[in-house]
């Protein structure tokens, strides 16, 4: 037997995506998942039922971004007939995209490379 996920669910799971990434745009990683909540019109409880921690949450805004970033950036570069022009497509959409979304350097200092030795 399949079960469903119920509509409402699926909705508050994107509103409480959608407002981490907005929270974490305005006030960067140090946000609480009180705000992020807020923001999203939903209660913390909802927000728990839905991801454990703080950073559950913030890995489900890093997969969509990266999942945004395939859909408005690598895919319209692939339909590029001229692999040349696919490759500067692809790194002045991607660059477009970084210089635009805060969200990403955010992201970046969840896990710093290591330092080389």
């Amino acid at each position: 037997m399949v079960r469903r996920i119920r509509s409402d669910v699926v909705r508050n799971r994107e509103r409480l995506i959608e407002a981490a990434l907005g929270a974490l745009g305005d006030r960067g990683l140090d946000v609480s998942i009180e705000e992020i909540a807020a923001r999203a019109g939903l209660g913390v409880g909802t927000l728990y039922r839905h991801f454990p921690d703080k950073e559950s949450l913030l890995q489900a805004a890093i997969v969509h971004q990266v999942e945004f970033t395939v859909r408005h950036v690598v895919e319209p570069a692939m339909e590029v007939p001229d692999p040349r022009e696919a490759f500067c497509q692809l790194i002045r959409d991607f660059a477009a995209q970084v210089a635009s979304d805060r969200v990403i350097f955010q992201m970046a200092r969840l896990h710093p490379r290591d330092e080389p030795t």
